[in-house]
């Protein structure tokens, strides 16, 4: 169930957006997906072993998420933080490019209000640890935006409404 949306300049937006997710055994997304779930999730995580194609992939995944969002008119900053490369779209606009992997943000971006598709990739190039290895195998996504009239407030995971408004 979606939260109920502000549509006022400078106020908090909430609202679940449900991202359809692909799960490839490569990391350059080609192929036919090993697994497809749908979530409003924007923090994942995966511990000791990867989520799809241990033995095929030895840990080398990719993550494709697509969903749409209603905005209201502003200007947006997306962020990443991940242990890969993530890259996020607006439509046809790419407005986070961190495939090289600082865990950067992307530009401001004036989106107008409407409807907008969303698109994230996210590649995890790191293989599994060698079993006497005292490494585990480890990899993360989590995205979000903030709207400059927000003053600093970003927008996090919908599913967790409680932090939404610190």
């Amino acid at each position: 169930e979606a939260a109920a949306e502000v549509e006022g300049p400078g106020e908090l937006q909430i609202q679940a957006i449900e991202f359809q997710y692909q799960l490839f055994t490569n990391t350059e997304l080609t192929g036919t997906p090993a697994a497809t779930f749908n979530d409003s999730m924007t923090d994942l995580e995966w511990r000791h072993a990867p989520p799809v194609g241990t033995f095929v992939s030895r840990g080398r995944v990719s993550l494709r998420a697509t969903g749409t969002k209603r905005f209201a008119a502003g200007t947006y900053t997306f962020h990443s933080q991940h242990t890969g490369g993530c890259r996020i779209w607006i439509d046809s606009t790419l407005v986070l490019d961190d495939w090289g992997g600082t865990n950067g943000n992307g530009a401001p971006v004036a989106i107008s209000a409407g409807v907008h598709n969303v698109r994230v990739e996210f590649a995890h190039r790191t293989t599994i640890p060698a079993p006497d290895s005292k490494s585990y195998y480890r990899a993360a996504l989590a995205f979000d935006w903030s709207e400059a009239a927000w003053n600093g407030r970003v927008y996090f995971d919908p599913a967790r409404q409680d932090i939404a408004n610190a």
